[in-house]
């Protein structure tokens, strides 16, 4: 799965905090900053739709009565332009008390 695939949930998992963590794989480099960034907001707001209308409990009745977050695991260090959407992005979530991160993949 990828960004690519806005239907898709990469992957789901239930950390050691005990929270609901939506993880989206980003394997694209950041050459094309505008496609790229435009591309992931897509699928990080595809993947709030899918907390917020209740998809995530009907696929997933373990998200019950638990916190939810995003985690994207990128593949390629963000040039500055994607850093600051993703936390544009942060900012919007920390507002929604949604928990968001972002790592590099070595």
């Amino acid at each position: 799965m990828s960004i690519e695939h806005l239907d898709r949930i990469d992957a789901i998992s239930i950390n050691s905090e005990d929270k609901v963590i939506l993880t989206i794989s980003d394997h694209l480099d950041w050459d094309d900053e505008q496609l790229h960034s435009t591309m992931l907001q897509d699928k990080i707001f595809a993947y709030l739709e899918f907390m917020e209308s209740g998809q995530m409990l009907e696929i997933y009745p373990d998200a019950k009565d638990r916190l939810a977050g995003i985690m994207v695991d990128l593949k390629y260090a963000p040039t500055e332009f994607g850093s600051a959407v993703l936390q544009n992005i942060k900012n919007f979530f920390d507002a929604k008390s949604i928990e968001f991160r972002w790592e590099i993949l070595e």
